[in-house]
């Protein structure tokens, strides 16, 4: 009777484990429903890291990274705009944020919901220059960063059609 039931439980746990395994394997990270907004776009996948997330098809990847940036760089030749994804290997936590804001700014950077994940974000600082909008999340205990530079048109912060691609990017953000 003892070995029947241990043999049960572990067949019940193989079987849950074979399942879920499979349709991770088998699942596409950032799949879409054809009917959203931005299910024709690119999918940029971060199989090192275990994320993604979509962007604008006028946008591509370029090689030559911005300095100190070492992850991709995806750029809108067009408008001159990018998007630029780091991966930080230091621990998570909005206080160290604070060494990476713009300047004139002192406090850990504001936390957003955006779809269902909460980022941390700094926008324009002080000091009449142009700033990229840079949002922070929580991967698994480091910092990934994902900076939205330009277009800039009379301001230092990029324009209102960058900052309406920033919120859809940041709502396709998924972890695999």
């Amino acid at each position: 009777m003892r070995t029947l039931r241990g043999s049960t439980i572990w067949l019940a746990a193989m079987l849950v484990y074979l399942l879920f395994s499979a349709q991770r394997c088998g699942a596409t990270p950032c799949a879409t429903s054809g009917q959203s907004q931005t299910s024709r776009w690119r999918v940029y996948i971060d199989r090192e890291h275990h994320f993604c997330f979509r962007y604008p098809t006028s946008y591509a990847p370029t090689s030559h990274p911005k300095a100190g940036w070492r992850g991709p760089k995806l750029e809108d030749k067009k408008t001159g705009a990018n998007v630029e994804v780091r991966v930080m290997n230091e621990e998570f936590r909005p206080d160290a944020l604070v060494r990476m804001a713009p300047t004139g700014i002192d406090s850990p950077p504001e936390a957003l919901q955006i779809g269902k994940n909460t980022f941390r974000y700094y926008g324009p600082g002080g000091g009449g220059v142009t700033y990229a909008d840079v949002y922070y999340f929580d991967l698994r205990g480091k910092i990934l960063a994902i900076g939205f530079d330009g277009p800039y048109e009379n301001d230092k912060t990029p324009t209102s059609d960058t900052k309406q691609i920033e919120r859809k990017v940041l709502e396709s953000f998924q972890e695999f």
